[in-house]
């Protein structure tokens, strides 16, 4: 799907439904705002580029695995604006294609931080996140490069909290035994580790995803919203009203006293409704979900 029309940060038309086939990729790097739908999971997206360019430094990509069992999301930030990211997004679609059915995705970050270590020499880095669905258990894992934390809602708790490893996710193997220097922004450092963490979701859960537009909205004084900021923005929003994406864009922009955005701005908001495909076996359930936090060995490049 080509990148949609330039939408502006009040637009407040109704919203499209799309829904991802099994193989599928999309996203880009231009101005976007729509709604998709994944087994399991459904998604707003809304990105601007930085001065209403065509396309920014923003990259956001959604895809499926062939049996629709898997969903990721990828949410880069490429150092500057967005003069070389039309390039950079037909990499990472590339890179995407080529690792669709890898359930692990410690391995496609280490291919995204290989991308851009051979784009160093040039300055180029960028920060991303990777977040993954395995519909059959419903579980949510997360892998970050150097990215701003999102922001979860469990249902049974009622509150937005910061989502990292210490947050009530999963230590895999590949985290316990990263002595190493890891989660670095990609392009920095060849041979970074990318550990990432697992946590299940319930039906009514939420995560807010963001790229540092909106942690690094100022107000009229300067001072900047940061993590905790856009956290105690968002505590009173509730995941199930329709219009949390665009209230959440009104907020950042009343903190900013309606100044424009600085920087690319892309905002991911994910709604577990556990609207999952068939069932696999509990065994396959059981060995993906393995592959996926890094408890089960991976054979070389087959994915399943």
């Amino acid at each position: 799907m080509a990148d949609g029309h330039a939408p502006t940060i009040a637009d407040e038309r109704p919203v499209d439904i799309y829904r991802l086939s099994a193989m599928e990729i999309w996203g880009g790097s231009g101005a976007r705002r729509e709604r998709v739908k994944v087994p399991g999971l459904e998604a707003d997206i809304h990105c601007v580029p930085h001065e209403g360019a065509a396309e920014g430094g923003d990259l956001h990509f959604l895809s499926t695995c062939a049996m629709g069992q898997i969903s990721r999301f990828t949410i880069a930030d490429i150092a500057g604006h967005g003069h070389t990211a039309g390039p950079l997004s037909a990499r990472l679609r590339a890179l995407i294609r080529k690792h669709i059915n890898t359930p692990n995705p410690t391995r496609f970050t280490q291919a995204l931080n290989e991308e851009f270590a051979a784009l160093s020499r040039e300055g180029l880095f960028a920060t991303a996140l990777i977040v993954t669905y395995f519909a059959p258990t419903d579980h949510l894992i997360v892998c970050n490069a150097g990215h701003p934390r999102p922001l979860i809602r469990r249902a049974s708790r009622g509150r937005w909290e910061l989502l990292d490893e210490r947050c009530d996710g999963l230590v895999t193997q590949d985290h316990a035994k990263d002595a190493g220097v890891g989660n670095l922004p990609l392009g920095l450092l060849e041979g970074t580790r990318y550990p990432q963490y697992a946590t299940p979701l319930e039906p009514g859960d939420a995560l807010i995803a963001y790229t540092d537009a909106f942690i690094e909205a100022a107000d009229p004084a300067g001072m900047q919203l940061g993590e905790q900021g856009l956290l105690a923005l968002v505590q009173d929003l509730d995941p199930a009203r329709p219009d949390l994406r665009d209230e959440i864009i009104r907020r950042v922009d009343r903190h900013r006293g309606g100044a424009p955005a600085n920087d690319d701005a892309t905002l991911l908001v994910l709604r577990h409704t556990a609207d999952n495909p068939p069932p696999l076996r509990l065994s396959m359930r059981l060995k993906t979900l393995g592959k996926l936090v890094g408890v089960v060995r991976l054979d070389t490049g087959k994915g399943f």
